[in-house]
């Protein structure tokens, strides 16, 4: 944790935004941060019925103390371009922004791929509604250098979220091929083969790295569809975070 010297948040009058500042606040505090720099995008004029005061409202979110070293700069238009820009010049080691869970998001683009995608530093995407809470991360790993630096943060976080009961779960999923029937193998034994090959592959993957502090464990995963396998995982053991690397092993 104590890595996010320099924070970045992208705020954009969302009701997220109360969400994304509660994780600000919390994490300033067990980083120690240096500075926290705020791009609020402005959706509406001032002087309109729906234009908001952005300094108070962040203000009134954040603690005196991590207040006293945030800097708001309001975008009128171009927020994420003014947030990747002072993600490059400032050095941030970690922007925050929130996002609308699936059921909610309409006409959201890809305006955050492109904010995971094209920051220098670690991104945080805090869904409406989160809790603030660090201590159990769920961690898909393709065996990419991205992966395994996802693994790394999650592993701090957990760490020190100063939370009972850190755990990290690295997940991999796996899918069987159409040919394994040529082998002469069932789907089980398939299914099976498949899985002890990730694990041995995940374990090699994760030995040296520092899982002190931290309850860790490894779950192989055989579905068609990675995105609802991590899901259903996360849903299942009620994980805090999902922590995924902005690139796989194909883009590297």
């Amino acid at each position: 944790m104590k890595r996010f010297k320099r924070l970045g948040v992208y705020l954009d009058e969302w009701p997220d935004d109360e969400d994304v500042l509660a994780f600000t606040d919390r994490i300033a505090k067990l980083a120690d941060s240096e500075s926290i720099a705020c791009v609020y995008w402005a959706r509406h004029d001032s002087g309109t019925e729906q234009a908001r005061d952005h300094e108070a409202f962040v203000r009134e979110h954040l603690s005196p103390e991590v207040m006293a070293r945030t800097k708001i700069e309001v975008a009128k238009h171009h927020a994420l371009e003014a947030v990747l820009k002072i993600a490059h010049t400032q050095q941030l080691d970690l922007v925050l922004a929130g996002r609308s869970l699936p059921s909610e998001q309409v006409a959201v683009g890809n305006v955050f791929n492109r904010l995971a995608r094209k920051s220098p530093c670690t991104v945080l995407l805090v869904p409406k509604d989160a809790h603030v809470h660090m201590a159990r991360i769920l961690v898909p790993v393709d065996f990419s250098d991205h992966s395994k630096l996802a693994l790394e943060a999650a592993l701090d976080f957990a760490r020190e979220s100063h939370e009972h009961g850190p755990q990290v779960v690295a997940q991999t999923v796996f899918a069987v091929d159409y040919g394994y029937s040529k082998t002469g193998v069932s789907l089980e034994e398939a299914q099976q083969r498949l899985a002890e090959v990730n694990r041995k592959r995940l374990e090699e993957f994760v030995q040296d790295m520092d899982k002190s502090g931290v309850a860790f464990e490894i779950v192989c995963t055989c579905s068609e569809q990675p995105d609802a396998a991590v899901r259903e995982l996360a849903s299942a053991r009620k994980m805090d975070l999902i922590c995924l690397g902005s690139r796989g092993i194909t883009s590297d």
